[in-house]
C-alpha cells in the first residue's frame, strides 16, 4: 500500500516506555473503533495507553460523538489491542471522560484473558511536563489507515504510519473559541483522518501533545498539550491504600507514580 503524504518509516518513530525502555509502537498505540447496530465496526480514531490497568488518552473528539451529556456511551465502543504477532483482540471502553474545552480525553478499556495468551499487559508510554518549543522537532505514530471489509466475517486492516515535523507556534490559551479553545501548538506534521488521538513525542521520546486536526495533506496541523489531561477527574477509581473507590484526578496518579511523567 502506498505511503500517505508526509509518512516515514515506522522504525523512525522513537518513544519511551513507563520504566523508560524503547517499545514496540503497535504494543502501546491502537485504533479505536465503534460499532454500528448491525455489528459493524467504524474506525474512529486512535489512542495510547498511560497506565497498567487499561487506562488511555485519546482526542476528546474521538469519544465525543459516541458518549451522550452524562459521558455515558450509546453505542458499543472500544480499541484494537495488538499482540507482538500482530493479531489483535477488540477491548471495550468501560467508560471514558474529556475535557470540557481542550481536545483530550481519557478512558479505560477492559481487561482480556485468553487461554492461548493470558492476561494482556499495556505497555504505557512516559509523558513530559515540559513544553515544547518552536523549531523543535516531534514526531507521532497513529493508524489513519485502519480500514474494514463488511461481511459474514468482518476483516479489519491495520496499517499505522509514523509522521514528523516541527513546532511553529504555541497556543497557551487556545488557537480560537470555537475549533480549538484549550492549549495547543501548530507543526508542520501531516495529520490524516484516523490519525486524531495519536501521540505527539519529543525527541527523547516522551508524549507532549495529541494529534488533534490537520489539513488534507498539508503541512500544517494542530497538537493538543499532553498536560490538558492533568485536571480530568477519573470517577470511581481505587488506588492501593485506598479502602473504597474514589475519585481521582489524572495529576494524582501522575504525583504517585501510577504514570509516568518527566
Amino acid at each position: 500500500m502506498p505511503r500517505y503524504v508526509g509518512e516515514l518509516p515506522p522504525s523512525a518513530t522513537r518513544a519511551q516506555t513507563g520504566v523508560g525502555d524503547p517499545t514496540t509502537m503497535h504494543e502501546t498505540v491502537f485504533p479505536i473503533v465503534s460499532q454500528k447496530p448491525d455489528g459493524t465496526l467504524v474506525p474512529i480514531g486512535t489512542g495510547f495507553f498511560i497506565g497498567q490497568n487499561g487506562l488511555f488518552v485519546t482526542a476528546a473528539h474521538v469519544v465525543r460523538d459516541v458518549l451522550d451529556d452524562r459521558k455515558q456511551a450509546t453505542a458499543p465502543f472500544g480499541l484494537l489491542h495488538i499482540y507482538s504477532d500482530q493479531s489483535y483482540v477488540i477491548r471495550p471502553i468501560t467508560r471514558a471522560t474529556y475535557h470540557e474545552t481542550a481536545d483530550v480525553a481519557v478512558g479505560f478499556a477492559a481487561p482480556v484473558v485468553s487461554e492461548a495468551k493470558g492476561a494482556l499487559q499495556n505497555t504505557i508510554l512516559t509523558l513530559s511536563r515540559s513544553r515544547p518549543r518552536v523549531g523543535d522537532t516531534i514526531h507521532t505514530y497513529a493508524f489513519p489507515r485502519t480500514r474494514v471489509e463488511p461481511g459474514t466475517r468482518q476483516t479489519v486492516h491495520l496499517t499505522p504510519g509514523s509522521y514528523a515535523g516541527t513546532i511553529v507556534e504555541e497556543f497557551p490559551d487556545g488557537r480560537d473559541s470555537v475549533l480549538l479553545p484549550g492549549p495547543c501548538y501548530q507543526t508542520t506534521m501531516v495529520i490524516h483522518g484516523g490519525a486524531s488521538g495519536g501521540p505527539v513525542f519529543n525527541q527523547n521520546g516522551c508524549v507532549i501533545g495529541i494529534n488533534s486536526t490537520g489539513y488534507a495533506d498539508e503541512e500544517l496541523s494542530f497538537v493538543s498539550c499532553i498536560t490538558s489531561i492533568l485536571n480530568l477527574r477519573l470517577v470511581g477509581v481505587r488506588l492501593p491504600g485506598d479502602n473504597l473507590p474514589r475519585d481521582a484526578l489524572i495529576q494524582e496518579l501522575c504525583d504517585r507514580d501510577f504514570i509516568p511523567m518527566l
